[in-house]
């Protein structure tokens, strides 16, 4: 069960505001963020939320002023207990403790009250706090960063009803040690009793997509059993310990055993693959195009040209046909089209081409936009010939529509062609695109995904893309037919981005069924272990410092890339090894990115590590938590020294690819990304 409870603004002294150059002002009627670099705080009292509740859901609302044109803001916590009132001390906004934990909003808005996305993580890291008690004030911290997104929202000072309020929805968990885990273990089953004190075999594993599988022992009775079993399939599961989630996923298999019921759940990267996605964001291949028949539309008459796709459009009329408004079909269009692909929510909306004309002025070619059945043309592009040859570019918006069609035709009473040849329109360097701009980057496809999950599902996914950054890597061709999103997701993960060299990207839903789009954290948290003996064995089968790409051009070649090859890692191995990239790259550029991307990842042999630990510490020698260790963190060895052999350094400090917590003997198995076969450690058994 969940509590709802709302909180506003009651004092003068809660909400205050401060400018770039750090003066604080308390007593305003709005606060005001108008320029990068100013700040707004905001205390809540009596925040009645126990400690360690599970918070499902927060909301912070403000009511804009009408001088509003977009909110551009960071929202922090302060990490304090209890939070104190505001003063007019220099930067006494800016210079208060702020949570790990940030919600970013960036919208463009009208005046009235405005909701920021779900601060829930924010506030479950203050109340997650040893020191936090019900009835403490909470403060929130808003680091605007905009000078032309400008926000003025009421002030207690304004108006005490228009305020800013926050609501938070909160759980209780269920108070009990399970397998030696320090503090409060919860676990909860949509439409199920609290089997938390009885429950068996967690062992919630977390892999490179977030929470990965949880399998669950219920003992329970056989009439229990077959009740529980009809209506648990596909049933909300979260394991919290301390406030802070542990796993959170939907019941997927199930079973009944003779000691009761067997389920597992599965973490919510499953709703990428609950269905099928057909998205069409961005394509220069054209070969695709087929001839518009007059079936299609009646003044169609393909076979009075001659048409190819061999890394063009090509269209001419053929020697001796006859062409006009006299003749049959009356003017004799030839043209080449293509359908965007089934049930793909993205029209084409944006195209740019080279083209070659060589017709008389009797003559045109169009770019025409038009639905699936060909009922509603609308010309982007129009050139009339004028007897000579015309070249040039083109480049706009276009009427988003399902299809596209180049076509090539004439407007006069009648033209009979002397020579196949003399007469003919080209159109190369061709792209269409699904968004009306000239680019596509991996966000803007990432939250078409969003989009479409929740459209289909919408209880299984978080609709915000609040956490979804961009790779600013232009994507010429990106088109998918039939795939489960999370493989679309897999491709783009890929891809890199626009730096020097490519940085790794990762995809994972955590937390409120959020996905987490971004590149991999140069400084992750890192975390520290004792090791009791290790034994090594040779192993090369993960190094490879020499890369080269494959993939199809334009046209249709086969290409590679010239092969790029590590100095330092032949040097340090004694041995050049050799791998390809196989790529659905059209672009040189691209291809190179992809290459180099798998070079920077496999140049260093990484180690295979058999771990299970029962003590994890902070680099200051704190214990903390076991759940606390996330793929993508670092785990260090501490008890054995660096040496100058990449490898070896990369089995005493490594990034976690995935772990797994085993609830009832309160250990920690957590393993490291691509391992080789032949290496082993043996931790110490605390």
């Amino acid at each position: 069960m969940t509590t709802l409870a709302t909180y506003q603004i009651a004092a003068s002294a809660n909400d205050a505001f401060e400018g770039p150059a750090g003066a604080v002002v308390i007593n305003s009627g709005t606060i005001q963020l108008r320029d990068a670099g100013s700040w707004g705080g905001l205390r809540f009292q009596n925040v009645l939320v126990p400690q360690g509740a599970v918070i499902t859901a927060a909301t912070l609302k403000v009511y804009l002023g009408g001088s509003n044109r977009g909110v551009d803001t960071d929202v922090y916590g302060q990490a304090i207990d209890t939070a104190p009132a505001f003063t007019t001390s220099t930067r006494d906004i800016s210079n208060r403790a702020r949570t790990t934990a940030v919600v970013t909003a960036a919208q463009l808005l009208p005046s009235g009250w405005y909701s920021f996305p779900d601060i829930s993580t924010v506030i479950q890291e203050i109340i997650s706090r040893a020191g936090w008690a019900s009835g403490n004030a909470l403060a929130l911290i808003l680091d605007h960063k905009s000078s032309v997104n400008l926000v003025d929202f009421a002030a207690y000072d304004g108006s005490p009803s228009s305020a800013a309020t926050l609501s938070i929805e909160y759980r209780i968990p269920f108070q009990v040690s399970k397998g030696g885990l320090r503090g409060r273990v919860h676990l909860y089953i949509e439409d199920a009793p609290d089997w938390t004190d009885i429950v068996s075999g967690l062992a919630p594993e977390c892999d490179e997509h977030g929470f990965g599988f949880m399998p669950i022992m219920i003992p329970l009775p056989h009439d229990q059993v077959m009740h529980y079993y009809a209506r648990l399939q596909f049933k909300e599961v979260e394991l919290t310990a301390n406030g802070f989630t542990v796993f959170h996923g939907r019941i997927e298999d199930r079973a009944i055993v003779s000691s009761g019921l067997s389920l597992t759940a599965y973490g919510y990267w499953q709703a990428f693959n609950d269905g099928l996605y057909n998205g069409f964001w961005s394509r220069t291949n054209v070969n695709d195009f087929v001839p518009v028949k007059a079936s299609d539309i009646s003044t169609r008459a393909p076979e009075k040209f001659e048409m190819d796709k061999n890394g063009r459009l090509y269209i001419a009329p053929r020697n001796g046909e006859a062409f006009g408004t006299t003749v049959t079909p009356a003017y004799s269009v030839g043209g080449l089209t293509i359908e965007k692909p089934y049930k793909s929510l993205q029209d084409y909306a944006w195209a740019s081409f080279s083209y070659t004309l060589v017709a008389p002025t009797t003559w045109r070619a169009e770019l025409y936009t038009n639905d699936r059945l060909f009922t509603s043309p609308v010309a982007a592009w129009t050139l009339a010939g004028n007897g000579a040859t015309q070249t040039g570019t083109w480049s706009g918006a276009l009427t988003a529509n399902s299809r596209i069609e180049f076509v090539l035709w004439c407007n006069t009473l009648t033209y009979t062609v002397s020579g196949t040849g003399s007469i003919y329109l080209e159109i190369t360097d061709l792209r269409i695109n699904g968004r009306a701009a000239s680019t596509v980057y991996a966000d803007h496809i990432v939250e078409g995904l969003i989009f479409f999950i929740v459209s289909e599902n919408p209880s299984q996914l978080n609709a915000s893309a609040a956490f979804v950054q961009s790779p600013g890597l232009d994507l010429p061709d990106a088109a998918w037919e039939d795939t489960p999103p999370a493989r679309v997701l897999e491709d783009l993960l890929l891809k890199g981005d626009n730096q020097t060299p490519p940085r790794r990207w990762e995809a994972a839903v955590w937390e409120n069924k959020t996905l987490y789009f971004q590149p991999r954290d140069d400084d992750p948290p890192e975390w520290y272990v004792d090791a009791h003996e290790i034994t090594v064995r040779p192993s090369g089968s993960t190094l490879f410092n020499a890369v080269y790409t494959l993939f199809r051009s334009v046209d249709g070649r086969t290409v590679r890339t010239v092969t790029e090859t590590d100095a330092n890692s032949v040097e340090l191995n004694g041995v050049t090894r050799t791998t390809v990239v196989r790529s659905q790259a059209t672009t040189t550029g691209q291809a190179h990115a992809e290459r180099d991307a798998k070079l920077e990842d496999s140049k260093t042999a990484v180690p295979k590590a058999a771990l299970r630990v029962k003590r994890l510490y902070t680099k200051n020698g704190a214990e903390v938590d076991l759940w606390r260790l996330r793929p993508g963190h670092r785990l260090t060895i501490r008890n054995l020294p660096p040496t100058s052999n990449g490898e070896l350094d990369r089995m005493t400090s490594f990034i976690v690819a995935r772990t797994r917590l085993l609830v009832d003997t309160a250990e920690l198995e957590p393993i490291p990304e691509s391992p080789p076969d032949e290496l082993a450690f043996l931790l110490a058994q605390e």
